[in-house]
């Protein structure tokens, strides 16, 4: 039996060793004692995060959420593997957050899924604002690891909006006044969900980070807040501000609705 310490994991979760050794993974992963070794460190890092920031996290029977429309699957003892790199990936994102900046926006629980759905449409993740659960989709987008981080933040945001406001769909009149004049956001993100061309950060306007924040103003918020939280991303984000005065409004905006928070963009 292969066993390996939660730091070791993290080493191996890169791209370079899954590339390499993921096909052996997968065959290892075929022996039950190797899936309760991968299973064992889920729960650590799990337990670690509730101990750390006061988060319930769960990837097993969750239970029902409050949207009658959603639907989603546990993991299966198989896919344990991708599962543990998706927990590894969500501790360290997390962990950018203090506990009290959590305990302030009312995030009770995560749970971690697949096949995560709201009507019939796929969906990375699906914030739960009568139950304060994040739910997230471990499967969806896992060709992009720095698309999965992105989400968390940017599902986060809807749930601080709504812990603040008491409404996630909060229209921000002193937001929408920062764009040109006569703009029009678009009819939702639900209306661009299946198009993966909406989310590249190709500053495709003045003010807009990607055609996706074009959608709607709460999605502007949203990608423009998880993007200060991902070093990549935060640094084409200060590029585009230096000549796009639109945007460096609006990521000034962001801080100052942080800042009373805690929680430093």
């Amino acid at each position: 039996m292969i066993k390996h310490s939660v730091h070791q994991v993290k080493g191996m979760c890169s791209s370079r060793f899954w590339g390499v050794l993921g096909f052996t993974a997968i065959i290892l992963l075929a022996s039950p004692t190797a899936r309760g070794e991968t299973q064992h460190q889920i729960d650590s890092i799990l337990v670690g995060m509730y101990h750390s920031l006061g988060i319930e996290c769960s990837y097993k029977h969750a239970g029902a959420l409050s949207w009658p429309l959603a639907a989603y699957e546990n993991a299966h003892p198989n896919e344990y593997f991708p599962l543990l790199q998706y927990v590894l990936l969500l501790e360290e994102e997390m962990g950018k957050y203090s506990p009290s900046f959590l305990q302030k926006i009312g995030l009770k629980k995560i749970i971690v899924v697949k096949n995560l759905s709201y009507d019939g449409q796929l969906r990375a993740a699906l914030p739960d604002y009568y139950q304060e659960i994040l739910c997230l989709d471990f499967v969806r987008g896992e060709h992009s690891p720095a698309y999965q981080r992105h989400v968390i933040h940017h599902e986060l945001f809807h749930m601080i909006e709504e812990a603040i406001h008491g409404d996630a769909y909060f229209t921000d009149l002193n937001w929408m006044s920062i764009n040109k004049p006569g703009f029009v956001y678009g009819k939702g993100g639900v209306s661009v969900q299946d198009d993966p061309r909406q989310f590249a950060f190709i500053h495709p306007a003045r003010g807009f980070i990607n055609l996706y924040s074009i959608s709607g103003q709460i999605e502007d918020r949203a990608e423009i807040f998880a993007a200060l939280l991902m070093k990549k991303e935060r640094k084409k984000v200060k590029r585009w501000m230096l000549f796009d005065r639109v945007l460096c409004r609006k990521v000034k905006y962001l801080r100052r609705f942080a800042q009373p928070l805690g929680l430093k963009l």
